[in-house]
């Protein structure tokens, strides 16, 4: 039961009241009706009696109308429409249906329907329309209430009213009312249907359906509220929140764990009763395992452990454990759940690995772990055990890896290739970090020997194999010539670019135009050959010509075709040639049966007269004719000897194996590091040059030589190199600066600033004997000037500068050392000593350092200048005097040292001596005693 309006009543489904409804109005226009009377109207008029739903119930409408105050009413019906379905219910008898044949007496309204569902509310003004006296809040109408119940609840009806007033007429008046769509309400006791869960993209949804079905009868809302227990953990949930649509979506829900829902409906007064459902929660991606180790132990060289995530999500089914190497492989494997430990094996070792662990349960992968690392040791290799393999495409080698302190050594790799077929070979270095090589392809041919040698980088270990590639089919050779006679066909042809291996054989395929086939075969090392056998005359051939190698017969030349001759007489040939530039002569003979004759190739020289004679061999004819080959490109010549002055270039060579002509001259090409290009000639009978125009110093030039003949310049031969010495200074001059020192003054040329020169100084002293001094050192040219010091005096320097070459002739000029003091006069003597003389002598200064040549005298303090003898008496002394000699050179104003001596001029001197005691010694001296020449005695 739910009480709605201050109305008690039962209803069965929630319905909400339709707003804005109308009231068709109509007006009486003519007069105004007393109860009961007629007022002459000549047809009945309808009066709009404000038919209108007052209260809604589930199961009921109670709906009011307006008559006039005191009006008798006949007949009252109300019409019931549901759809298709219609009833009439009799208003003046509560819910009873209305027969057709219904009798309709005359009864006062009030007193009939007293009691009933039908009654009467106050009283309106006759006078005017009762409509618009309700509208006015007249009470001079009365107000009909009447309830329309045994409804469905939350259905729509639509009412019609028809009330006949007693004694009424045709020309009279009826009441008429009627109502559109009026929807009882819903039953708020009924809880939401079809309650389900779904997982659609990682969105959990409950949903349900409405109570009712009709969208009048929707609810305000519905209130939802669950619990929640994990199944793979602890946690739990208790919420509760409202919606106004028929679903909730969660998307922050417990992975994995019982949900218990109920569902209400929510309407303005009321709430439904609880509708119940319980859902499992889907498993969500497992967090990344925790903790995940690499460890090695005796067991075990790689022992992966981690702990499981702590956010499981769901039921851990298993983990999958990823090793990977930095290669494009991974090594995934699958670890049932609970264990949480994985050993690898087999996995190379010196390799670093990393490791990362990914958790399972039934919603698929969660996110991997941090990555962990770990390098597998191993101790250190010996052997490389080289392997080579060889395909159709490639030659591919590959070695055990070297190790040491787990690092790999980088290796060298050297191979040596040898291609019979083209008589070539040639080698190749190379260096890789990895244990393995792939030969490139520009050094892959088919028919080839190859010898491999790999070592490590410090060349400790090695190791050597060897592979061929095979053949393969050549390319076709090409015929030059063919030609024929009556019996025999004559092939000529040259090796196909592309052997492709080493020829072993030619195929020579013969098809004459008489059905006849010819299959000839010629050794490899040919490439001629005379067919005679099964040869007819008159007959037309095709020639074609194959290669065989080891892969067989190659592709066979373009088809030359030709006829052999009638049967003819045989013919002699003689032939000479004359060689000029071998300066060599030849003569042949042989024998043919055709008309014609070409000249052997090993018989064939450029620039060469020949002289033909032929003659037949039974019958007496014969003819001869000249012929000059022309000439060809020489080859090379070789430099012999090159040197080079300061403005010269000396070349010297031999002339070219194969001049092919004869040698008209000689070009040689001069190429400077200044871009200078000289070229000069020289004549065909020579085999050197000076070249001496525009040769500029310390330049270096290359140098090559190419013969000239008929056929223009020839093959330069390989270059060479030589330097100009550089040029010698200019303006060279000295100045003195001292007695001992003076300064070097040049100018140089610019392209030799950075020359290098020998600056030598011979140095003649000028004071009267020949003395000489030498000495040197390097100066470079844009030093601009040099000092040399520690000179002699009065020396005169002749200053020269050279270099390394021999050709550069030295330059040199002259400057003098300024005079200086003397050197002190040598064995300076006292000797005939008397009691009243001595005599003096000395020799000359070592050098005077100047033109002068005077002494000065001292004899204890009196001094004698400008002595100019070296002999002296010196007298009137006093005996038993010691005296003190100098001598001093004298050179202007400057002197010597001085040459010193002390002597006693007594004759018959007397030794006196004394003897002193002093503290703990006794002192003994006594006077010097002086032999003749001065020269004091030893005691």
């Amino acid at each position: 039961m739910v009480k709605m309006n201050g109305i008690i009543g039962t209803f069965l489904c929630l319905v909400w009241l339709v707003e804005g409804s109308s009231v068709l109005r109509t007006s009486r226009e003519a007069t105004h009706l007393s109860s009961g009377v007629t007022a002459g109207l000549t047809k009945a008029n309808v009066i709009d009696a404000n038919f209108t739903v007052r209260t809604y119930y589930e199961t009921a409408l109670e709906v009011q109308w307006e008559v006039y105050a005191g009006e008798r009413v006949q007949y009252c019906f109300v019409k019931i429409n549901h759809g298709s379905s219609s009833e009439t219910r009799d208003c003046l008898h509560t819910n009873q249906k209305i027969n057709e044949n219904l009798q309709v007496t005359s009864t006062n309204l009030h007193t009939s329907l007293e009691d009933n569902d039908l009654w009467y509310k106050g009283d309106f003004d006759e006078t005017e329309n009762f409509v618009d006296q309700f509208e006015n809040k007249k009470e001079n109408t009365t107000m009909v209430l009447y309830d329309i119940t045994g409804l469905d609840a939350c259905t729509s009806y639509d009412l019609e009213l028809t009330i006949i007033p007693l004694g009424f007429d045709p020309n009279g008046y009826y009441y008429e009312g009627s109502l559109k769509s009026e929807y009882t309400l819903p039953d708020e006791t009924l809880p939401p249907q079809q309650l389900s869960c779904n997982i659609s993209q990682d969105v959990w949804t409950l949903s349900w359906k409405n109570p009712m079905d009709d969208l009048q009868c929707k609810p305000l809302e519905f209130s939802v509220a669950w619990t929640a227990e994990s199944l793979w953990n602890s946690e739990s949930d208790n919420s509760s929140t409202t919606a106004k649509e028929t679903k909730i979506e969660f998307y922050d829900y417990l992975a994995y764990a019982d949900y218990s829902f109920t569902v209400s409906a929510v309407y303005n007064n009321a709430t439904s009763e609880d509708a119940y459902i319980d859902c499992t929660s889907p498993e969500r991606e497992p967090g990344a395992p925790e903790n995940v180790t690499v460890t090695e132990n005796d067991q075990s060289p790689f022992l992966v452990e981690w702990d499981a995530p702590v956010a499981a999500n769901g039921i851990i089914t298993n983990y999958i454990v990823i090793i990977n190497n930095n290669s494009s492989e991974n090594i995934s494997v699958e670890v049932n759940a609970p264990d949480t430990f994985y050993e690898a094996t087999g996995l190379e070792t010196c390799v670093s690995y990393s490791v990362e662990v990914v958790a399972v349960n039934g919603a698929g992968n969660g996110p991997p772990s941090d990555v962990v690392t770990h390098l597998i040791e191993i101790g250190e290799s010996s052997n490389l055990s080289l392997v080579c393999n060889v395909s159709s495409s490639g030659i591919y080698t590959q070695w055990t890896p070297i190790y040491r302190d787990c690092e790999e050594y980088s290796y060298k790799v050297q191979y040596d290739i040898v291609i019979p077929w083209k008589n070539e070979n040639w080698s190749n270095e190379t260096s890789v970090t990895e244990n393995y090589f792939d030969l490139p392809e520009t050094d892959f041919l088919p028919g080839t020997v190859y010898h491999f040698i790999v070592a490590t980088e410090d060349q400790n270990i090695t190791d050597e194999c060897h592979v061929n590639s095979s053949d393969t089919k050549s390319s076709a050779p090409a015929i030059t010539r063919i030609s024929t006679t009556a019996s025999s066909v004559f092939v000529e042809w040259t090796p196909p670019e592309e052997a492709n291996g080493l020829i072993q054989s030619y195929t020579i395929l013969i098809t004459g135009d008489n059905n006849q086939t010819l299959q000839k075969s010629a050794d490899g090392s040919l490439t001629q050959v005379n067919i005679t056998e099964n040869i007819f005359a008159c007959t037309g051939y095709e020639v074609e010509v194959a290669a065989v190698n080891g892969a067989g017969e190659g592709e066979f030349s373009t088809p030359e075709s030709l006829s052999t001759l009638e049967p003819e007489e045989a013919y002699i040939i003689q032939y000479d040639l004359f060689i000029p530039w071998k300066n060599e002569n030849r003569k042949n003979e042989t024998l043919v049966e055709e008309n014609s004759f070409d000249l052997p190739s090993q018989d064939f020289f450029h620039g060469t007269s020949y002289h033909f004679f032929v003659k037949t061999e039974n019958l007496d004819f014969s003819a001869e004719c000249w012929v000059d080959s022309s000439d060809a490109k020489s080859s090379a010549p070789e430099i012999v000897e090159l040197y080079a002055t300061i403005f010269l270039v000396f070349v010297e060579w031999t002339p070219p194996e194969e001049a092919n002509g004869l040698i008209q001259s000689y070009t040689i090409s001069l190429t400077g590091d200044n871009n200078q290009t000289l070229q000069e000639s020289a004549d065909g009978s020579k085999t050197q040059v000076n070249i001496t125009e525009n040769i500029f110093a310390c330049t270096s030039y290359e140098v090559e030589v190419a013969a000239v003949n008929g056929a223009g310049e020839g093959n330069f031969s390989a270059s060479q190199t030589v330097t100009t010495p550089t040029k010698v200074v200019t303006n060279g001059k000295c100045e003195a600066d001292s007695s001992t020192q003076v300064t070097v003054f040049w100018e140089y040329s610019e392209e030799c600033a950075e020359a290098e020169y020998l600056l030598t100084w011979d140095g003649t002293y000028l004071g009267g004997s020949v003395t000489t001094f030498h000495d040197s050192k390097y100066v470079t040219a844009s030093d601009g000037s040099s000092q040399l010091k520690d000179l002699q005096p009065y020396t005169e320097y002749l200053v020269c500068f050279t270099n390394s070459s021999d050709y550069l002739v030295p330059q040199c000029f002259s400057c003098a050392t300024f005079a200086a003091a003397p050197t002190e006069p040598q064995n300076f003597k006292v000797f005939e000593i008397s009691s009243n003389s001595m005599r003096l002598s000395w020799g000359p200064p070592a050098y005077w350092n100047g033109p002068d040549s005077v002494y000065s005298l001292s004899v204890n303090t009196k001094v004698y200048d400008d002595v100019s003898e070296e002999y002296v008496l010196v007298e009137g002394m006093k005996s038993d005097t010691l005296y003190d000699f100098s001598v001093k050179a004298l050179q202007g104003v400057q002197l010597s040292a001085e040459a010193t001596s002390t002597c006693m001029n007594a004759r018959n001197p007397e030794l006196t001596v004394k003897c002193t005691a002093k503290d703990t010694n006794i002192i003994i001296d006594w006077n010097a005693i002086y032999s003749n020449d001065c020269v004091e005695s030893i005691y």
